[in-house]
């Protein structure tokens, strides 16, 4: 609430100015109705299969022709999980759809992972 109170400007221009929209994806909800909020989870929920294992990443890494890399992980037991799949490293990232949940930050993600990854860092 306080960001709020201390940034007056921004809340005005966000009451008062357009509607957000999310651009990659406008073809596929509902703009402009109550419904856009519900349609637009929707849509980001069918584009995600809960069913994947770990056995699947091994068979995207056997059949990729490079290395595979595999983003989105925040546990180190994750990271081992990977590399025993195949994966040749991984991509932490704190945007996204991620920070729709609340993930960590990117500093603590993976941090004690015994799992060694050729150091490469943006």
């Amino acid at each position: 609430m306080s960001k709020f109170v201390t940034h007056p400007r921004w809340v005005w221009d966000y009451m008062t100015g357009a509607p957000l929209v999310v651009a990659n994806v406008v073809h596929r909800v509902s703009v402009g109705t109550n419904k856009n909020v519900s349609s637009l989870a929707h849509y980001i929920n069918s584009q995600f299969d809960p069913s994947i294992t770990w056995k699947d990443i091994a068979w995207m890494a056997e059949k990729w022709d490079g290395p595979l890399l595999v983003k989105g992980l925040l546990h180190p037991e994750d990271a081992k999980l990977a590399a025993e799949a195949g994966a040749r490293g991984i991509i932490v990232s704190n945007h996204g759809a991620g920070s729709l949940m609340r993930p960590p930050p990117r500093s603590t993600r993976c941090r004690g992972s015994s799992t060694r990854w050729p150091a490469r860092q943006r």
